[in-house]
């Protein structure tokens, strides 16, 4: 089967290689841009420990992805590296976001905004309240950002509470679709009947040790316990909230 690079032609490449190396330069001038400013004790926690933080991390992931899935690269890359750019992506776009977010309690720590709500802390047109107290041309600029707000939302929000965001392999040509299509169902089929098969399996060899009936109470609570303990090891999420 034929397949092609997921990414574009030569002429483009070029492009993503200057903006590449432009990205660095913008990386330093935005790091000396906040640390040379003067902000209260409060504010500076945020520049320092919030957006910056998260601005580093910005540029390590695009150098990750760049470093694992090279443009000029015409091999389909394994799925180990997929996976690892679909970690740098995911990392991005969430610490992008949170970069926003920190900026709007720099301005509004630094402007002495009082009585926000955490909900109504950002940059957007939605959030009046901040944008009242910020300078108008700042407001302007801001404004003209709006639907770069708009797909930056899209994005964070559909990476946290729908499909995630991932790095397609590979590319299709339209003449192999059929075959493709076709293999894919073969392979769909193949690990049905393999899980069925392990299923199956797993059930004859627990009936072959299933020699113990529980006779107690005591016993099934300790056993509830393990089971509660381990599902709570395995699934635990945290949800973290600003101060």
């Amino acid at each position: 089967m034929e397949w092609i690079s997921i990414f574009p032609p030569e002429k483009n490449i070029e492009i993503l290689s200057v903006n590449f190396h432009q990205k660095n330069q913008n990386y330093l001038q935005i790091q000396e841009q906040y640390l040379l400013q003067s902000f209260n004790n409060q504010a500076k926690e945020f520049v320092l420990h919030g957006f910056l933080r998260r601005v580093e991390t910005l540029n390590e992931c695009i150098h990750g992805i760049f470093d694992i899935l090279p443009p000029e690269e015409y091999q389909i890359p394994d799925k180990d590296k997929i996976i690892l750019g679909n970690i740098y992506l995911h990392s991005f776009y969430i610490n992008l976001s949170g970069a926003i977010d920190n900026l709007a309690w720099v301005f509004i720590i630094q402007s002495e905004i009082n009585g926000i709500k955490k909900q109504n802390v950002g940059l957007r047109t939605k959030n009046k309240t901040v944008l009242e107290q910020l300078p108008q041309d700042f407001v302007n600029y801001l404004n003209e950002k709006e639907k770069w707000f708009q797909y930056l939302e899209s994005y964070r929000d559909a990476l946290a509470h729908q499909i995630p965001l991932y790095i397609p392999p590979y590319c299709v040509i339209n003449t192999k679709h059929d075959e493709y299509q076709r293999l894919e169902q073969l392979k769909e089929e193949a690990l049905a009947n393999t899980v069925i098969k392990k299923q199956n399996n797993i059930y004859i060899f627990k009936r072959s040790i299933r020699t113990k009936t529980i006779t107690s109470l005591g016993e099934l609570k300790y056993l509830a316990k393990k089971l509660e303990k381990l599902n709570s090891d395995f699934s635990s999420i945290k949800l973290s909230t600003r101060e």
